[in-house]
C-alpha cells in the first residue's frame, strides 16, 4: 500500500484545481479578413491601387455581385468557452470601392446592423428505416460469410 505524505496530497490538489479551471479559459480566435487601424490608415483614396490592397489585406472576403469594383472585407473575433457555442466579440466590416482604372476611391466601415435569420425546424424526410439501437446490434447475428480455405 501506497501513502502520500501531507505535502504530496497538497501538491496533487492544487495540481487538479489548477487543470480544472485551465479547462474554462475561453479560446479566442479571429476569423476572416480583420483589418488593423494602421493598415486602414495607409490607403490613400485616388492613389492606392488594387494590388497595393491585395498586398496590405489580402483577397477580399466577397465582391459585390453586380459591381467587381466593390469589395468587402469582412472579420470577426470570436471566443469559444469550453464545450459552450463559439460568441462573436467583435465584427468589422469594409468596404473599399475602385474606379475604372483599379485605383481606391474610398474606403468605409460598413454598419453592423445584423439580422437574425430563424431557422426552419423541419426535418427533410429520408427513405429507408428507422432502426432502433438494439436492431442495429443484433441485425447482423448470423449474417457473417463462412470461413475461406
Amino acid at each position: 500500500m501506497f501513502i502520500l505524505s501531507p505535502m504530496m496530497k497538497k501538491f496533487i490538489l492544487i495540481a487538479t484545481t489548477t487543470c480544472i479551471l485551465g479547462a474554462c479559459t475561453p479560446t479566442q480566435a479571429t476569423r476572416g479578413n480583420y483589418l488593423y487601424s494602421e493598415d486602414i490608415a495607409s490607403v490613400q483614396p485616388s492613389v492606392t491601387t488594387e494590388f497595393e490592397i491585395l498586398n496590405l489585406f489580402g483577397t477580399p472576403t466577397a465582391k459585390a455581385v453586380f459591381d467587381d469594383n466593390t469589395w468587402y472585407y469582412v472579420g470577426l473575433k470570436t471566443e469559444k468557452e469550453s464545450f459552450f457555442d463559439e460568441k462573436v466579440t467583435e465584427r468589422q466590416v469594409y468596404q473599399v470601392k475602385f474606379d475604372e482604372a483599379g485605383i481606391v476611391q474610398s474606403i468605409a466601415e460598413v454598419e453592423n446592423d445584423t439580422v437574425d435569420v430563424p431557422l426552419a425546424s423541419r426535418v427533410t424526410p429520408t427513405s429507408g428505416n428507422e432502426v432502433t439501437f438494439l436492431q442495429q446490434v443484433l441485425g447482423n447475428v448470423g449474417k457473417f460469410n463462412p470461413p475461406t480455405q
